[in-house]
Order: structure tokens, then C-alpha cells, then sequence
């Protein structure tokens, strides 16, 4: 064999076991880039979605709780306990009907007696049935609980129920039930932004039959569907979290079609949240480098017997500047470019690396870019969510947990200035009275409007203005001496009167009033906020003890 043909074939073999390897090694980094992405787009829609449940589960425990505190539903049930009056249930099935009507995310609230038995429920569901041994009346004696509560057929849509225990004046008796509507839960889970044209976010809890039921709706197929718990799809049914916190499932799924999938367990509810995109379309881009990388090799060997035949003394430089670029590229680094073209084979090859190059950058600042936007995306979720963990959802005003926080940082700078403060409790006279015999939406009504009359009248930005119980409001005055405090405070008594809020029932006035408290003091080490809350509290019950509609002042004298 001539050395000719010896260079040739030494030449096709060099570049084909270079270019198959290199591309091979590109291949495969790709793919495992592409997963690796792939796996913190799911888990970050998956976290999008867990913080929206958690979001829906505290949304929905405060609804509860304003359920719970109402005072005439507790005494009826009490007295119905007493002496089994029927009268009593009618009170309580319209007090619970308005609490429904008022909120469209609840289906029905139940009342079960310490017995966990159903002695009453807004819509008339349920009566008489016994949840003694179910977790929403085990849990909620202790403690407020969320839980599923699975269909008798073991195939149908599940229900989620929040429950807290029922106490008045210390006294359980016994369990308050509220089911939410689940098509509205639904309807974000609905939502397949950013998951492309297969993805899906699924919920799965595992059935009384010990098989698992997926319950939310199904993009493909009517819901729900139920699977036995040895079948693949099965596999996503994950309690635990592997080491690594975020595990991506390689499985089959209903539709018996491969997905890439990412699972997270919420305990509260004993369901799993399931995010998961077909494995055709997240690795569709390395499908198609695939192709690529198969025409260029067939392109690669055409090239290199043609040049080789012609000039083969002059084939060696192109070809290793080539395999040095390939190399370089496969290794991750991707600026490098082939700067020096010919006129042949070899010089398309060369730009062809190059494409090839440039194509897997955009690639990568387009996956950077999808997932700077759900992060964006999921900073703009949480601030809502704060937004609404601070605001009391009846006045719009700043609630209790905002006050707690803020007022130690007001409190710490107005003790390091030296600056005077005047703490105002503000409770509305007899109104419950209101409550009782106008029914509680009239006295939300005036609840609103109070607070405008409020929020109108502490106009600094330094003060504090939130609803600070049921019928009480709590204003911090920063920098505010003690008469001007009681000046304010006499303000704030005479415009609630100009309102003209008509209550009957009041032993003051024929329209609606309130006591104030007012402490003023000079922040200082040894005394405490509790103390400045506890001294406007005595101030006020003293208001309320000189006949109400006043305005006390008490003075907590700096040691």
C-alpha cells in the first residue's frame, strides 16, 4: 500500500475516532446540562406551587378562626348542648350560611359535638355522620388542623378540611369543620405557564384502598384517575425526600409516556404536589444536536477522503486545528472559535463547529433567561403572599402579627431619641350588641368604615394604625407628648360619633361610640411595650367605667 493510501486511511481513521469521540463527550455533557436544568426548572415550579398551597392553607386558617370567635354561635351551641332547643341549630345554620355566603372559597362549615358526631352544618351535609376517629376531629381538639378527607368511593375527588376545637369560657365543646371549595384550587393548578406543551402539576394522596389517587385535573385525560400502587406512575408518589432534597423521577405516567418529574410532600395535607414534563420535549434540543452530530461525521469522512486523495500532505493542519477547537468546546469552553478557513470540506466542517458552538450558547442563555423570569416570578408571589399575611382581610388594615413586629423597631428608635410615644386603644362601644341584633354583616360594615374614618385621621408615616382584636384598633403616635395624644384621641372619639352609624341598642348613644385608652410614655430600658399596652388598657376599661364614649389618659411614668 502506497503511503498515499496510508495517509489517507490513517487520516479517516484519526478523524472519524476524534470527531465521533468529541462530539459523543459534547453530547452527553449537553444532555446532563440540559437535565440538570431541566431538574431546577421543575423543582422551581414545584416550590411555586408549594408556596401557593401554603398560602391557600393560611388564608384559609384565619377564615377559621374568624369563624371560631364568634361569640353568639359558641353560647347557641352551648345551649343547645343544654337543653337540646332546635331553635338553637336555626341561629347557628345562619350564622354559619353568612360566613359561607361571605367567602366562595368555602363549600360548607360543620359543628360536631365532643363526640365527633355532625350536630349541625350550613348546607344541611353530613348530619348525624360520625368523624370520632377520623384526624379533622382527633386533630383539631388539641390544636386548628387541615386535612383530606377521601371520598367513599375510593375513585372520586377528595375534599380538604380545615377544623379547629370550639371552647367558651374554657370548655371545649367540640369541633368546628370548614370545607373549602376545591375548584378553586383547581384553578391555579390550571395554570401551565411555563411548563411548555406537556408539562402538568399534579396532587396525589394515597386512597383508602392503599392505592394512589391523582385528583387535581389532568391535562390529557378526565380526573381522577386512580393507579395501583405497584404500577410506574406510582413512583411519584414520594412521602420522603431523598438526600438531595430534590430528587428528579424518571417514570412512566398515565398516559404510559416517559416524564421527567419532581415530587414534594405536604405533610399538612398528606398529599404529594407533582410537577413533571414529557422526556421528548426537555431533551428535544439534544435530539436534534443528535442528528447534527451524525450528518457531520457522514460529512466529516466525504470531506477527508476527498481532500486526502487530492492533497493529502496537506490535510494534517486543518484537521488537528479541528480536533483542538472540538476539544476545547466539549470541554465546556465555548468562546473558542476556528478562525482560518479553506476553501474546502474542511473549511465547512470548521464553520459548521462553530455553529454549533454559538447554537449551544444561545441555548444556555435562553434556559439562563427562563429561569431568571421564575425566579422573578416567584419573588413577586412571595411579596404578595406578605402583603397578605400583614393585611386583616375585613379592613384592610394592618393586622395584629404586622403590629407585633413594627412596634419594636418604632420602639427601640424612639427610645434612642429619646422621642415621647402615645399608645390609643380604641374599642367600639357595645358592639356586640350590634352583632346580635343586626347581624354580623352590618357590623363588619361598620367595622370598614371606622377604619377608614381611621386610616383617614393617622396620615404620619412614622404611626401605627392595625385592627388589634375583634371590635378594637390600636394607634402608636411617635413623638407625641401626652396632651396632644388626648387631643388626638377626642378627635377620633367625636368623628365616630359624626358618622352616624345607627345603634339602638347602645346604653350611651343612639348611634355608634367608643372608649379610648391613651398612654404616653418616653421609651426606656425598664419599661416594656406590654406594659405601655396593658397601661392604655386600664385606660380604656377606666373609659368604659366612666360611661363610655370617652377618652382617658394615664401616664407611664420613665424610671
Amino acid at each position: 500500500m502506497s503511503i498515499k493510501y496510508k495517509i489517507l486511511l490513517i487520516l479517516l481513521l484519526l478523524a472519524f475516532v476524534t470527531h465521533t469521540l468529541i462530539t459523543s463527550v459534547y453530547y452527553i455533557n449537553s444532555q446532563k446540562l440540559v437535565k440538570k436544568l431541566a431538574t431546577y426548572h421543575l423543582v422551581s415550579m414545584a416550590n411555586v406551587q408549594q408556596q401557593r398551597m401554603n398560602g391557600f392553607i393560611a388564608s384559609n386558617i384565619e377564615k377559621l378562626k374568624l369563624i371560631t370567635s364568634r361569640t353568639q354561635m359558641r353560647r347557641s351551641f352551648a345551649s343547645y348542648q343544654q337543653n337540646q332547643n332546635k331553635a338553637h341549630i336555626t341561629l347557628i345554620k345562619k350564622i354559619l350560611l353568612d360566613a359561607t355566603e361571605q367567602a366562595k372559597s368555602i363549600e360548607d362549615i360543620w359543628l360536631l359535638d365532643t363526640t365527633g358526631k355532625v350536630v349541625v352544618s350550613g348546607q344541611g351535609h353530613n348530619l348525624n355522620r360520625s368523624y370520632s376517629n377520623h384526624p379533622l376531629f382527633l386533630n383539631a381538639k388539641k390544636s386548628t388542623s387541615a386535612n383530606l378527607l377521601l371520598n367513599e368511593r375510593e375513585g372520586q375527588v377528595p375534599t380538604i378540611i380545615f377544623s379547629a376545637p370550639l371552647y367558651l369560657e374554657q370548655q371545649l365543646l367540640g369541633v368546628v369543620a370548614m370545607q373549602v371549595n376545591m375548584e378553586l384550587l383547581f384553578e391555579f393548578l390550571r395554570d401551565y405557564s411555563g411548563l411548555g406543551k406537556t408539562g402538568e402539576v399534579l396532587m396525589a394522596t394515597e386512597s383508602s384502598q392503599g392505592n394512589i389517587l391523582f385528583f387535581t385535573p389532568l391535562r390529557f385525560e378526565h380526573f381522577p384517575q386512580l393507579f395501583n400502587r405497584n404500577s410506574a406512575i406510582a413512583s411519584l408518589y414520594k412521602t420522603e425526600r431523598s438526600e438531595s432534597h430534590d430528587e428528579l423521577l424518571i417514570t412512566n405516567d398515565y398516559r404510559n409516556e416517559t416524564v421527567y418529574a419532581i415530587s414534594h410532600f405536604l405533610p399538612e395535607l398528606d398529599i404529594v404536589i407533582i410537577v413533571k414534563m414529557d422526556q421528548d420535549e426537555v431533551l428535544s434540543f439534544n435530539k436534534e444536536l443528535q442528528q447534527l452530530i451524525v450528518y457531520l461525521i457522514f460529512f466529516l469522512i466525504l470531506v477527508v477522503l476527498i481532500a486526502s486523495v487530492i492533497l493529502a500532505h496537506k490535510i494534517t493542519r486543518p484537521v488537528i486545528t479541528i480536533t483542538e477547537v472540538a476539544v476545547m468546546i466539549s470541554r465546556g469552553e465555548l468562546k473558542k472559535r476556528i478562525n482560518e478557513y479553506s476553501d474546502d470540506e474542511l473549511g465547512k466542517l470548521a464553520q459548521a463547529l462553530n455553529t454549533m458552538a454559538d447554537r449551544l450558547i444561545n441555548t444556555n442563555l435562553m434556559l439562563e433567561e427562563k429561569v431568571i423570569e421564575k425566579t422573578a416570578e416567584l419573588q413577586k408571589a412571595n411579596k404578595k403572599l406578605e402583603v397578605i399575611a400583614q393585611t386583616d382581610a375585613l379592613t384592610g388594615l394592618k393586622n395584629r402579627g404586622f403590629f407585633d413586629k413594627q412596634i419594636e423597631t418604632e420602639w427601640r428608635r424612639n427610645m434612642r431619641l429619646k422621642s415621647p410615644m402615645s399608645f390609643i386603644l380604641i374599642d367600639i362601644d357595645h358592639f356586640k350588641s350590634i352583632n346580635d341584633n343586626k347581624g354580623h354583616p352590618v357590623g363588619d360594615e361598620y367595622l370598614k368604615k371606622i377604619a377608614n374614618l381611621l386610616s383617614s385621621s393617622v396620615l404620619r408615616a412614622g404611626d401605627l394604625l392595625a385592627r388589634y382584636g375583634g371590635e378594637e384598633f390600636i394607634i402608636v403616635l411617635n413623638g407625641t407628648s401626652a396632651e396632644n395624644a388626648i387631643c388626638f384621641a377626642n378627635s377620633i372619639k367625636d368623628g365616630v360619633e359624626n358618622l352616624q352609624l345607627l345603634n339602638e341598642f347602645s346604653s350611651v348613644a343612639a348611634v355608634v361610640t367608643v372608649s379610648l385608652g391613651v398612654c404616653s410614655v418616653t421609651p426606656h430600658a425598664e419599661i416594656s411595650i406590654a406594659e405601655c399596652i396593658k397601661c392604655a388598657d386600664e385606660a380604656l376599661y377606666q373609659a368604659k367605667r366612666n360611661g363610655r364614649n370617652k377618652a382617658v389618659l394615664k401616664s407611664l411614668k420613665s424610671p
